[in-house]
């Protein structure tokens, strides 16, 4: 039997870190969420990952922009959870060729640059927020 190599460790306890594991009917979903605290959790959606990315003006500036996202399963027709969405977001979805919905906006009180956005398709729910690094609570 071989032994695990640091690098093989290292990756697995990157993905423990960014949410990744089991399912969660936690009614906090949206840890750590600034403006996309707001958008209201589709019933029963199982959070299945939390990503983060971090944007520079330049490689050794400083950060600006935090973007965070985490990534749901949802059961049900989709059109179920799309009117969901559609009554409770503030502003009508723009349909993607892939057949999924998309909301966008800018939330009161935000900077320029920063922005939620909901993404519906099969089976999926998506919340993104994109905040500039100093707004970050």
């Amino acid at each position: 039997m071989k032994r695990l190599r640091p690098a093989v460790i290292g990756i697995c306890l990157t993905v423990i870190w960014l949410g990744w594991g089991p399912p969660s009917h936690s009614p906090d979903g949206l840890t750590g969420a600034t403006y996309a605290r707001s958008v209201p959790l589709f019933p029963g959606a199982l959070l299945e990952a939390v990503e983060g990315q971090q944007f520079y003006d330049e490689p050794a500036g400083p950060l600006r922009f935090v973007a965070t996202s985490w990534s749901f399963a949802v059961s049900g027709p989709m059109t179920g959870v799309t009117d969901f969405y559609r009554n409770r977001l503030p502003i009508p979805p723009t349909e993607h060729d892939d057949g999924s919905l998309v909301w966008r906006w800018t939330p009161p009180g935000a900077a320029n640059g920063e922005a939620v956005v909901v993404r519906v398709g099969l089976g999926r729910v998506r919340i993104d927020e994109v905040v500039r690094a100093l707004s970050r609570t």
